[in-house]
């Protein structure tokens, strides 16, 4: 007989199973680790920037003064290119739909006969995917998506109005909504986007000049922009 078959059970037994537990413990946790599905991320930050080739200021009614009228029968084009900085967030309550909130800063566009116009838009806004590739996840590395977005934009200074006839006209800015709709296309944590845009403001005569024209200020913005996961 072998000396471990002379060992008492009250030995052998405690030791078999001071053994054995590692074992069976790493086996769990290697098949803990296989079966736990991967947390997919639910909300993102948009940083972008923003660039306007078009923009126009559609002004309807007139603002009348001692020195004379100003009225436009026709849309005022922006005589530089728009520049805007934006950042917005995110939330996916579904795989195919986004919903957030959204920053964004014009800097200075000079319009004839309106000066030099600056904008801070601050909107709601919501993104629904069309497509998805793969098709199952959030994190999809490729997607083409529509735009929505509603707000408020506020004019950052005074307007300085003036007529085709050199006179220039005392008046405040009183802002107003901002809304845009556009389509995207994103690639892995890269987005490309078109956007249409429109901020409504007024431009009242105060002073030795009164009345008010009604404004709409409208652009085409090409975006390129980067999201990172949260």
């Amino acid at each position: 007989m072998s000396r471990f078959s002379r060992l008492p059970l009250a030995i052998l037994l405690p030791a078999a199973i001071f053994l054995a537990v590692p074992a069976f413990a790493q086996e769990d946790a290697g098949t803990q680790s296989v079966q736990a599905p991967k947390k997919e991320k639910k909300s993102e930050i948009v940083l972008k920037v923003e660039v306007a080739p078009s923009g126009q200021i559609d002004a309807h009614n007139s603002i009348t003064s001692a020195a004379g009228t100003v009225s436009f029968g026709k849309e005022r084009e922006a005589e530089n290119t728009g520049l805007y900085l934006a950042a917005e967030y995110y939330y996916y309550p579904l795989k195919f739909l986004a919903v957030g909130a959204g920053f964004k800063q014009q800097f200075d566009r000079h319009v004839k006969y309106f000066g030099d116009l600056a904008i801070s838009n601050f909107y709601v806004a919501v993104k629904p995917k069309l497509y998805l590739n793969p098709p199952a996840g959030l994190n999809c590395t490729e997607a083409v998506y529509l735009i929505g977005q509603f707000g408020y934009g506020v004019i950052n200074k005074a307007l300085e109005i003036s007529n085709p006839a050199g006179d220039s006209f005392s008046a405040t800015t009183d802002s107003g909504l901002y809304y845009a709709g556009g389509i995207g296309f994103q690639v892995d944590n890269f987005v490309f986007e078109i956007l249409f845009a429109v901020n409504k403001f007024k431009v009242n005569g105060i002073n030795e000049s009164s009345g008010t024209l009604n404004c709409n200020y409208t652009t085409t913005n090409l975006n390129v922009g980067y999201r990172f996961w949260l």
